[in-house]
């Protein structure tokens, strides 16, 4: 929901977007702990392990797919810059609170 209201307001931040259409059926955030065990990853510099949390426990990728793809991000220096906006972004999201009657 909050991509859907985020690219109309400003489309020129974005070159390309997924949009999935998982429904949520719970009202937890969707960081959690998982957000908690991320931003502690990020400060102790451990970026990979911090996207691997982010995959497998927040998109919720298979542990072997989330490791590849988080190596992989971590080896491209201009995706590696981004790894710590990937989990602010997150803590974004989660501060929001639930948008499904906003």
């Amino acid at each position: 929901m909050l991509a859907l209201e985020c690219l109309p307001a400003e489309p020129g931040l974005y070159r390309a977007a997924v949009v999935s259409r998982r429904r949520s059926t719970t009202l937890r955030p969707p960081g959690g702990d998982a957000l908690v065990r991320a931003r502690r990853q990020l400060t102790d510099g451990r970026l990979v392990r911090a996207m691997v949390t982010f995959h497998r426990d927040v998109v919720g990728m298979p542990p072997a797919a989330s490791w590849l793809g988080s190596l992989l991000l971590a080896v491209v220096p201009g995706y590696r810059l981004r790894i710590p906006g990937q989990i602010a972004d997150l803590a974004a999201i989660d501060a929001l609170g639930d948008r499904r009657r906003a």
